[in-house]
């Protein structure tokens, strides 16, 4: 599996909730760097069960993805609805991960979202 393909396998477990997933492509070392603090694997399932609760109809598209040997750069954006007001939402994210042995071992996420009306 290339590298950017482990990266497409990450994006549908964000969709899909299927935490169990992150065994085979996170890496036991992983660091995610985001605004709110650095997370290790644990962290990065318990985030992707909040989002799941906070967020249904979940859908990532990628938008543009660049690789250089172990690192993958991608650029996404995502649609869902709010659980809480039922109301649609727009995010788009940058993602920048270090693929080694077909794991993510670091990465560095940056999303911003709106509920402005979704197309």
């Amino acid at each position: 599996m290339d590298t950017a393909a482990v990266f497409r396998r990450h994006v549908s477990v964000w969709e899909s909730g299927r935490i169990g997933e992150l065994s085979s492509i996170i890496d036991k070392s992983y660091v995610g760097h985001t605004s709110s603090g650095d997370r290790d694997q644990e962290g990065l399932g318990l985030r992707i069960e909040n989002f799941h609760s906070l967020y249904s109809c979940i859908k990532f598209s990628i938008l543009d993805q660049l690789v250089a040997i172990d690192r993958v750069a991608t650029r996404l954006e995502c649609t869902a609805v709010e659980n809480l007001t039922r109301k649609p939402v727009h995010m788009w994210g940058m993602n920048l991960s270090v693929v080694r042995q077909r794991m993510i071992i670091e990465e560095w996420a940056v999303w911003e979202i709106s509920y402005e009306k979704v197309n």
